[in-house]
């Protein structure tokens, strides 16, 4: 009984070694501000940035929105919307944009992941997407300058049981964490784009830790002595014979 004690109590630390950060980087709580003014960000050609923002996650954050191709300028826009919970772009009729949003995190993730004991080699931002038409996008994300993953997708999403809301994930290497990070979350769609997320998050795993090993309980240890005594005592008697 003391042994399966012992044992139970390995399985319970074992489970709770095995953890993971997580850290929700932004919510899309907060509106983008242009010249201290709240609204989302409109252009149908140059670049428009938004002002320097504290987030939820205590990270500042700057979104930037710009259009690359526009059939009528002057007449059809993009905009980009960070408010009750969402990121929002929209596109019109053969408008061609795309959107950074660049994430001055400090030592948020930094310090969280010198806690671990036995990270995984790579960690994820992850997307939750909740709304997206079916043309071509591509995702991208670069940590301190250095580009660390891309991926491409044209699924079509729109929450429903039918084309449910997915998650879409970004990995990089957590040892090029330097305490004064700088991630860049980059969205290039095709036109006429139209794309919904409700918040990004960090995720890095713990490696789980190897099964326990069963341990023979000392009485069964203690009868497996005796017997191996009463083996070698019959010997004797045998060779006395």
């Amino acid at each position: 009984m003391l042994t399966k004690a012992i044992l139970a109590a390995g399985v319970a630390l074992t489970a709770t070694a095995a953890s993971a950060v997580t850290i929700t980087l932004d919510d899309f709580t907060t509106q983008f501000e242009v010249g201290s003014v709240a609204g989302p960000l409109v252009t149908d050609g140059a670049a428009v940035t938004s002002d320097a923002q504290v987030v939820g996650s205590g990270a500042t954050r700057t979104g930037t929105l710009e259009v690359t191709g526009n059939g009528s300028p002057g007449t059809n826009f993009a905009s980009l919307t960070s408010t009750g919970g969402q990121i929002q772009l929209s596109q019109d009729s053969s408008v061609d944009g795309q959107f950074t949003l660049t994430y001055n995190i400090g030592s948020i993730l930094f310090d969280a992941y010198n806690t671990m004991s036995n990270p995984e080699d790579l960690g994820t931002l992850d997307v939750f997407v909740s709304n997206s038409d079916g043309n071509p996008r591509t995702l991208s994300l670069s940590l301190n300058g250095v580009v660390q993953d891309t991926t491409a997708s044209a699924q079509f999403i729109d929450g429903s049981a039918s084309f449910p809301a997915e998650t879409q994930s970004l990995s990089f290497d957590p040892d090029e964490l330097t305490g004064s990070d700088v991630f860049v979350f980059s969205f290039n769609p095709f036109e006429n784009t139209d794309w919904t997320a409700t918040f990004l998050e960090f995720n890095i795993e713990e490696v789980p830790p190897p099964p326990p090993t069963d341990v023979p309980a000392p009485a069964a240890l203690g009868l497996l002595g005796m017997g191996l005594a009463g083996v070698g005592f019959s010997r004797r008697r045998r060779k006395t014979a």
